[in-house]
């Protein structure tokens, strides 16, 4: 029940932030192979939803969630997805910082 709820908590979320947040609150409550599916989730739902408009999110200051997420997701438990998103982020970071 408990993830189930968590994911269609996530599923509802529009903001980075606030993703950011519920990501955090369930990584902590959640237990064993629930655990796992949510962060898995989480890090597909992260990277097709947040990823895209990182660059943009920067610019206008709201990089701590996806920086917060990233680093949720990217642990084990977050498998292929998690490190996906990373990588992504990490080539966003890297293409800004040569402009």
């Amino acid at each position: 029940m408990k993830l189930s709820e968590a994911l269609s908590e996530i599923d509802r979320i529009r903001h980075i932030g606030e993703f950011s947040a519920a990501v955090l609150k369930h990584d902590k409550q959640l237990q064993m192979v629930d655990h796992a599916t949510f962060l898995q989730r989480a890090a597909a739902d992260f990277h097709f939803r947040f990823v895209a408009c990182f660059e943009e999110d920067i610019r206008a200051g709201k990089s701590l969630g996806c920086a917060t997420t990233c680093n949720a997701v990217s642990r084990q438990a977050g498998g292929q997805a998690g490190i996906q998103a990373c990588e992504r982020i990490a080539a966003c970071v890297s293409r800004l910082d040569k402009l």
